[in-house]
């Protein structure tokens, strides 16, 4: 049987509690797994494993629960229907059982770049999501959904709406509710090596920002896009010497598992990780490799050696966590869920005087890694299969 990297976490549905709706902050507990999944950023490889954050959002009146994906990546919130022909998840919305459902007429349509499909028809209905119930808010049923990476109950895009709003963005409508007005989202990553199946893997709160999940500063990085999450890059240095410093866009998606660099950038890497094709690294040269800063006009954060690979305890396995991007390729730059598991993240769309904007912080909680005492030269293990290597939403 292969072994995940982490265990599998099984979503718990929450109780229906329609007093609250009190103005604060929402928090929202999320569980990771490494499975098949749609993404806004993704072709997926091999095995077509993803690192997924899921949680369960209630629909309808009464609530009908359905596990979602968190991404970054784009702003559309869908589930599938009823109705819903092809590869259409575990549960399907029944408008016809919710008292509080409203038809908006129109649908949309919308491809992400693993060729994933979703044709979905505009509604509103009431949501609750970590124990807050919203009402009349934009939801897109999903009547066809096309992929061959997996079957999800769907999806809460929280990218920046932008000028051409997908017209069901629920980001909008969970930070009004937040008592501060701030209109952000927070990231917390539990950064256990082994996921307690029956907790939380982490934690979202919209609206707010948790002091206690994170030590001072916070690094501010600008937002360069009105649609998406993309920063402006202007140098990689590794080993304190600067390997990249042409001024490029890269994005933070949490959708995303890996981190998608330059392509010279992960040559230099490579000579000193000296990766084998399935990225694996030799388990017992992990401290020795060198530290690697990414720098930004205002702001820059290093990643140490224990925050450059992944470790898989079973398979005595570790990988490199950055895959090479533009070269002989197209391919975006990302910062994905394997790095920002690293810091606590904010995404701030800010306002029309500020602008978005993301956040990085330094955890507050500690974090030991451990290594296989092997070397860990597998050619071969989940671990490799469960990286995906993206290509951006068209």
């Amino acid at each position: 049987m292969l072994t995940l990297l982490f265990q599998l976490a099984e979503a718990r549905n929450w109780k229906h509690n329609p007093a609250n709706n009190e103005r604060g902050e929402i928090k929202v507990s999320f569980t990771t797994k490494l499975q098949n999944s749609v993404t806004s950023t993704g072709a997926l490889n091999a095995n077509q494993q993803a690192y997924t954050l899921q949680g369960n959002v209630g629909v309808g009146t009464p609530p009908q629960f359905f596990n979602v994906l968190f991404d970054t990546g784009s702003d559309l919130f869908w589930i599938t229907n009823k109705d819903c022909i092809g590869e259409c998840g575990n549960n399907m919305f029944d408008s016809m059982a919710s008292s509080t459902f409203k038809k908006n007429g129109s649908d949309t349509f919308i491809s992400y770049g693993d060729g994933t499909t979703v044709d979905c028809a505009l509604a509103q209905d009431t949501v609750q999501i970590g124990g807050t119930v919203m009402n009349n808010i934009p939801i897109c049923l999903a009547y066809d959904v096309s992929t061959q990476t997996g079957i999800t109950d769907g999806l809460i895009g929280l990218a920046v709406p932008g000028d051409k709003p997908s017209g069901a963005d629920i980001f909008s409508a969970l930070t009004q509710q937040a008592a501060s007005g701030k209109n952000l989202a927070s990231f917390w990553y539990d950064r256990s090596e082994n996921l307690d199946p029956n907790g939380k893997a982490g934690e979202i709160m919209f609206g707010g920002i948790d002091s206690t999940r994170y030590t001072p500063p916070i690094s501010w990085i600008q937002v360069d896009s009105k649609e998406n999450w993309f920063t402006d890059l202007e140098s990689i240095s590794y080993n304190g010497q600067i390997v990249y410093s042409l001024q490029t866009s890269i994005l933070f998606d949490t959708g995303t598992t890996v981190a998608i660099v330059p392509y010279e950038v992960f040559a230099q890497l490579n000579q000193t990780m000296n990766m084998d094709e399935n990225n694996l690294v030799d388990c017992s040269k992990a401290k020795s490799f060198p530290p690697i800063t990414f720098t930004w006009k205002d702001a820059s954060v290093t990643l140490t050696w224990d925050q450059q690979i992944i470790v898989d305890m079973p398979t005595k396995s570790c990988m490199s966590i950055f895959y090479p991007g533009r070269g002989s390729t197209d391919d975006p730059l990302i910062l994905g869920a394997q790095f920002l598991r690293n810091f606590y993240s904010i995404f701030d769309y800010g306002s029309n005087s500020t602008g978005a904007r993301v956040g990085l912080a330094k955890p507050s909680d500690s974090f030991t890694m451990t290594l296989p005492n092997s070397s860990g030269a597998v050619r071969y293990s989940m671990l490799a299969a469960c990286i995906s290597i993206f290509a951006i939403l068209i």
